[in-house]
């Protein structure tokens, strides 16, 4: 949504953004009202803008509660149908989630009360005889309607369909009594019958606005169910063959051997050899990742991407003159760049030159203070807290980490595999890490997940056990971890249950290679 909008104004940091298709109001305005003066249509479109400011109001209303709790709003969109306060994530607590969702109507009621105030006061004026500037009529209506337009926003946001403010309460309200998997599960249903409802009275009325609005909340009420989702998604994937969409969903196999008959159409295409590369980095299939970062470079010399897969692979191999080598091409085809400074400050950092590290990260930073693209700056602030709790400056250390979350708290929370293999080394940094993001986001299923996939690779078995069952409890509908549990408790000497773990990832999981890697698991332990 945020790609098709542009920016209008900014308040407290917030971006205020339209999105394109409010050109829609135009003829939508047009229409409806059927104004025959200019004067007519001036006031036509003096009223929906006054409508959408009272919307505006409503999302700034979520926009302060969520930075209450520490939740950063990079921008607050108005479309047709409304608007949308855009959250970098939820507060992960019942009770703040409400609050958040609650805290728009609460604007309109507000709002609308004040004008009723209004109407009900000129009223009582007018009939002990006093004037007013305007006209009576006008004015009374003026405020009656403004009044009645804030308390009709209220209400139909208060619908308890997700991702409605209503639906949002329904749900927090779910799961303080129930826990989160319940809360998604009942919330999706009720939110799935209200829309198929919506959706049959705009068929019955002929009504198209109601009938996109209906569509529009079932699109929203479907990522609730990740199962549906990803259904959708694989469904979509294969009507298409776009491998894109099955690494969406993480599908990894699929999407491997579409690329791989592209690959026998097209043996010349460096971009294909790069992306097949990436899915094998991503499984651990590293001399097959190596072997297509070098077909890629071979085919594409002065190809980035490529020679920072050939860097990642040596790095994770632990091959330090090959990782060093990756970084000598990159300064060669971009001198100065953010990211070869980056890298050489992991690299500087692994062999214990702490103070050369700390140089190569500061040179990071002020190289990417002019460069256009900064998706690497979080990563930077995380290196440079590693390097400075080395150090034992541990509140300096902190203070990266809490930049790190204000950048993007999702991000921060979010370990993907190429960040595991830098930090997983570094036990007592991750787990003073996570233990600052449980305290900012109390609760998060994200924390869980990224902290035991790490705990895995570190070879922290025990954490990865506790964190993977914590996780399947709260969203049983997460299959793969199990496969990830059994590899836990596989090296804890746990036979027994790794067993049972890797044969129900076999049977349940969506994914094939999810599947594969299991059964490859439990032959081993069956022929050991």
């Amino acid at each position: 949504m945020i790609s098709g909008s542009f920016l209008i104004a900014r308040f407290a940091g917030t971006e205020i953004r339209l999105h394109w298709s409010m050109l829609l109001i135009i003829p939508y305005v047009m229409t409806t009202f059927r104004p025959d003066s200019l004067a007519g249509a001036v006031r036509a479109f003096l009223l929906v803008g006054l409508i959408f400011f009272f919307v505006l109001l409503h999302e700034l209303g979520h926009m302060l509660v969520a930075r209450a709790f520490g939740i950063r709003v990079p921008s607050v969109i108005l479309w047709p149908l409304g608007g949308a306060a855009i959250t970098e994530r939820e507060a992960g607590r019942p009770l703040a989630d409400l609050l958040i969702a609650a805290a728009g109507p609460l604007v309109n009621f507000a709002l609308g009360g004040g004008f009723f105030l209004g109407y009900f006061f000129m009223v009582l004026t007018i009939r002990q005889g006093v004037s007013l500037p305007l006209p009576e009529t006008a004015t009374q209506r003026a405020f009656l309607f403004l009044a009645v337009t804030n308390v009709i926003l209220a209400l139909t946001n208060l619908i308890p369909m997700y991702p409605l403010d209503g639906g949002r309460i329904f749900r927090s309200l779910v799961h303080m009594a129930f826990g989160t998997a319940r809360s998604n599960q009942v919330t999706f249903w009720l939110s799935l019958a209200l829309g198929v409802g919506l959706l049959a009275l705009a068929v019955v009325w002929r009504n198209l606005l109601l009938g996109v609005t209906a569509l529009l909340l079932l699109a929203g009420a479907v990522s609730l169910h990740q199962g549906l989702t990803t259904s959708l998604l694989r469904w979509f994937a294969r009507l298409t063959g776009d491998p894109a969409l099955y690494l969406r969903i993480a599908d990894f196999d699929p999407a491997m051997e579409i690329i791989n008959r592209r690959i026998e159409a097209d043996p010349r295409n460096p971009l294909l050899y790069l992306q097949r590369g990436i899915i094998s980095f991503t499984l651990d299939d590293l001399l097959h990742a190596l072997g297509d970062a070098e077909r890629a470079i071979n085919l594409a010399p002065g190809m980035v991407q490529a020679v920072l897969l050939k860097g990642a692979v040596a790095y994770a191999l632990q091959n330090t003159s090959q990782a060093w080598a990756c970084v000598q091409d990159l300064e060669k085809m971009r001198p100065g760049w953010s990211v070869t400074w980056l890298n050489s400050a992991i690299l500087l950092r692994d062999d214990g030159d702490l103070a050369g590290a700390a140089q190569a990260i500061q040179h990071a930073f002020e190289a990417v203070a002019s460069e256009r693209d900064r998706s690497g700056l979080l990563l930077m602030y995380l290196v440079r807290s590693s390097i400075l709790y080395r150090q034992g400056r541990r509140d300096a250390a902190r203070q990266d980490w809490e930049e790190a979350f204000r950048l993007s708290s999702r991000e921060a929370m979010s370990f993907p595999v190429d960040r595991q293999r830098i930090f997983a080394s570094d036990w007592d940094w991750v787990h003073d890490y996570f233990a600052f993001l449980e305290e900012k986001a109390p609760g998060s299923l994200m924390i869980l997940a990224a902290r035991g996939e790490t705990a895995l690779r570190a070879g922290q078995w025990q954490q990865a056990v506790e964190d993977f069952t914590r996780l399947m409890l709260q969203m049983p509908s997460l299959q793969d971890v199990t496969l990830y549990r059994g590899q836990a408790y596989q090296q804890l000497g746990n036979l027994e249950q790794a067993v049972a773990d890797f044969r129900r990832a076999r049977e349940i999981s969506r994914r094939a290679h999810i599947r594969r890697l299991a059964e490859v698991h439990l032959r081993a332990l069956s022929s050991s």
